[in-house]
């Protein structure tokens, strides 16, 4: 990262990864699968969805349900919390 402040809208990579611990797996759709996991660094649990769809062919039209979802999901946790 250079030395200068981020300006707003520019891209920060992030550098660290972290290990997260799978719990259960939550589902399985057309879109693919969801998973709990644990951050033992912070003591947390978060929901993953990995996106692997089943039919090729409908590719394109899955990501984008797959994009909407998560969208929402965004939504309902802003809302719940």
């Amino acid at each position: 990262m250079s030395s200068r402040n981020p300006a707003e809208n520019d891209v920060i990579t992030l550098t660290r990864s972290r290990e997260l611990r799978f719990v259960k797996e939550l589902g399985e759709g057309a879109c693919g699968k969801t998973v709990l996991l644990h951050d033992d660094v912070i003591d947390e649990r978060f929901v993953c969805k990995k996106y692997k769809p089943f039919d090729a062919t409908e590719r394109l039209a899955l990501y984008e349900a797959f994009v909407r979802e998560a969208k929402l999901l965004v939504t309902v946790h802003g809302v719940l919390q």
